[in-house]
């Protein structure tokens, strides 16, 4: 299951650079390719979904043969805390933003009142995917250990708290959600379009802050 989900990753962050390019000529006129840059984005997020899907399946099995589940679950914790392990580390936690992300990004496309801001924001959208595709490129979740475990080291102690199975989601929700005003305002930027990008972006800040707030 390792494999599937390095693959997951390792295709993602093509399909992901497709997209980027496709958007790119999309913003420079090329409306021919704007079908062709949403398919991509979307077969991004489908392989993110999948990635952090076969990560749970993984830490839910006990696979400890995955330095990631070795380090961050056991046998002995509870569901919950297990869920939890999910985003006990720092590939899990990186993996968990841009999931969240692609799903905000995939809002954002089907937006109409963003249309006019679409090849733009997507790039930069799929720009940032890509930044944190490099990291679990170089520092994959999936990453097997040299010696094979039957136990792992389990969550860290100062982890295993209520808090700690809705806080880190919720968090990364409003760190999703940041990057959306974000990409408004670099199009915005790029495109000399100063006056026009604060109220298409609004609701989407004031989501990410509300994300930021709760938790």
């Amino acid at each position: 299951m390792g494999a599937i989900g390095n693959y997951c990753i390792f295709a993602a962050t093509g399909t992901s650079l497709i997209s980027a390019i496709m958007y790119v000529l999309v913003w420079r006129g090329r409306e021919d390719f704007r079908n062709l840059a949403r398919t991509f984005f979307t077969l991004t997020s489908v392989l993110l979904g999948g990635a952090l899907l076969t990560l749970l399946y993984l830490i839910l099995t006990h696979d400890f043969r995955i330095a990631y589940v070795f380090s961050y679950s056991s046998t002995d914790l509870p569901l919950w805390y297990l869920i939890a392990s999910l985003w006990g580390g720092q590939e899990g936690t990186f993996l968990l933003w841009i999931v969240f992300v692609s799903v905000l990004g995939l809002v954002l496309m089907t937006s109409p009142k963003g249309r006019s801001f679409e090849a733009g924001n997507l790039f930069f959208v799929n720009l940032f995917i890509i930044s944190i595709l490099f990291i679990l490129l170089k520092k994959s979740p999936f990453e097997y250990l040299p010696v094979w475990r039957t136990e792992g080291q389990g969550l860290n102690p100062l982890l295993q708290n209520y808090w700690m199975t809705i806080h880190p989601p919720i968090m990364f929700v409003g760190f999703a959600g940041a990057v959306i005003p974000a990409a408004f305002a670099m199009t915005a930027l790029v495109s000399r379009r100063y006056s026009e990008w604060a109220e298409s972006a609004r609701k989407w800040t004031l989501f990410a802050w509300a994300g930021l707030g709760i938790s």
